[in-house]
């Protein structure tokens, strides 16, 4: 191999290496030895990649070779040279594109702090969405608030006193880009910061992150409201006011248990809706078609006892006991008598189910292996809400093989057959 290849071949691995190391340390939270173990180790499987498909397509080449004269003197040494470079320097494009890409990219913020690349917006009643893309920004403005109505409406009122401020990215990268200068969570999603009135979604990543994280949100404000209620309401006639001593502090603090939290904000990931007009119509409750599985195939290791605790943040364990909770009609009532609640939150589920502990254990476990790992498992790859020409469209083409539960409130899949544990979930 000539020198000026191998040097080439030096700078431009040299490159690779300054390039993912600043990404890597930046994004990474990780001690800085296990970052370098963690590129060495890239760039070693990189290299062994390139020789293997260098000396495949070398040989390929020879081969060809043989059937015409102007190769003929072409060795296979020249021939993987030649190969290898051109493949190293292909490998090295990804790269550029994203430097050139983030050089285009205005991460600064404005004098309201909000960041200046996100320059198209909707305001609406609720909700203050800034964008990084005219494209379906009007179609979002009426799913927020479509689905707040719907959530007020079906669930428990919310409100707040500033429109909610979404900061919509349309694509991974931009979003990427965002929470590595803001060093936010080590989330592809999205997420909602908690007292600060402010969502960040990756919307890439579909329409059941933005509800989750909006679930997130209605949660802590109506959680707030009643704790502000109850302190407000310590006027004159209460006995701490008539001994002349300071209002006792509220029955409850301003927060969901972070099982409840988490697992009724993800039933809202999975959803069949579409507009009409303002209005949103939406149903829930369906199976998710990757955490109840998940859910199910470790159902022996499962206790509502480690679920309560909530120290490893089973997401998949809590919402396949806040869906237990919705089939068995308890959810509802449950989360209302929490937001009010003047008992633990253990204590309400038993008064509000009529349940132990650990007869509810025993029944969720005992629910989750009846139910069949068929079709209405996977019914949609994906939660969505259709325009209403987009809807009359996907119901022609799926009516024969859906139908409405009145029961459950769903769509479920007509003679749906089991399927295997093994077969991929989308």
């Amino acid at each position: 191999m000539p020198r000026w290849m191998i040097g080439a071949l030096l700078g431009i691995w040299g490159f690779q290496i300054c390039s993912i190391l600043p990404l890597a340390t930046e994004s990474a939270r990780s001690p800085i030895l296990g970052i370098l173990l963690s590129v060495s180790i890239a760039l070693s499987v990189e290299f062994l990649a390139l020789l293997a498909v260098s000396s495949l397509l070398s040989g390929l080449v020879l081969l060809v070779g043989r059937l015409r004269s102007s190769w003929r003197n072409w060795s296979f040494r020249s021939c993987f040279s030649w190969t290898f470079l051109v493949l190293s320097a292909s490998s090295c494009l990804p790269l550029a594109y994203s430097f050139l890409k983030q050089s285009t990219i205005d991460l600064s913020f404005d004098a309201q702090g909000h960041p200046v690349m996100l320059s198209h917006r909707r305001l609406t009643e609720h909700f203050d969405i800034r964008s990084d893309s005219e494209v379906k920004l009007d179609y979002y403005a009426k799913v927020f608030e479509g689905f707040y109505s719907y959530f007020s409406d079906n669930w428990f009122p919310v409100s707040w006193k500033e429109p909610l401020v979404i900061y919509l990215f349309h694509g991974p990268f931009e979003y990427s880009m965002y929470n590595q200068k803001t060093g936010g969570p080590e989330t592809p999603y999205g997420y909602y910061l908690t007292g600060q009135n402010r969502l960040v979604i990756n919307a890439a990543s579909g329409l059941g992150t933005a509800t989750h994280e909006l679930v997130h949100h209605f949660i802590f404000e109506a959680f707030s409201a009643d704790t502000e209620h109850r302190l407000s309401s310590a006027g004159p006639s209460t006995p701490d006011a008539r001994a002349g001593l300071p209002p006792s502090p509220p029955l409850v603090m301003p927060q969901c248990p972070s099982w409840l939290d988490e697992g009724f904000a993800a039933f809202f990931e999975k959803f069949i809706g579409h507009l009409e007009g303002d209005s949103l119509n939406l149903s829930v409750g369906y199976y998710s078609n990757w955490r109840d599985p998940d859910a199910q195939r470790r159902v022996d290791n499962l206790s509502l006892d480690s679920l309560f605790r909530f120290e490893d943040r089973d997401e998949s364990a809590a919402r396949s006991f806040v869906l237990f909770l919705h089939r068995q009609g308890w959810l509802k009532p449950y989360m209302n008598e929490m937001i009010h609640r003047v008992r633990s939150a253990q204590s309400t589920l038993e008064w509000v189910t009529g349940k132990k502990t650990i007869e509810l254990n025993e029944a969720w476990k005992k629910w989750i292996r009846s139910q069949p790992n068929d079709a209405n498992v996977q019914l949609i790859p994906q939660a969505f809400i259709k325009t209403d020409d987009e809807w009359r469209e996907w119901w022609t083409e799926n009516q024969g093989r859906l139908a409405w539960d009145s029961r459950l409130g769903i769509y479920v899949v007509r003679d749906a057959q089991p399927l295997e544990f093994g077969s991929p979930l989308k």
